[in-house]
């Protein structure tokens, strides 16, 4: 399929395939995904360094999976919850009848 316009540096602009785009991002996703790792790691160091310096030796302040598994727990209470609503929301939604509209007003005789 064709119709993506890209620009090649000069002054016009080539078209794409989209499976030419996919690839252009996928190659750049990849380099973006190792410096998000890199500076992921880099995070948890300098915490744990800095975490070394305050905590006396052999005391942990909380441990890392424990922070992990907190994180995950409470993304997956608040993914039930969301559902519970929704389905509880349009079961309510069900159950409202539409009001019968007003009678016409009578001409006096």
């Amino acid at each position: 399929m064709q119709g993506t316009l890209a620009d090649d540096g000069g002054n016009g602009a080539t078209v794409m395939t989209d499976w030419q785009v996919i690839r252009w991002w996928e190659l750049r996703r990849l380099l973006y995904n190792a410096i998000l790792l890199v500076i992921g790691i880099a995070a948890i160091s300098g915490m744990e360094f800095l975490m070394d310096k305050v905590i006396p030796s052999g005391e942990d302040a909380v441990e890392l999976s424990q922070v992990v598994l907190t994180h995950h727990t409470d993304a997956i209470a608040l993914k039930v919850k969301h559902e519970f609503a929704t389905k509880e929301k349009a079961r309510s939604a069900a159950k409202i009848e539409p009001k019968p509209a007003p009678k016409a007003l009578k001409k006096s005789a």
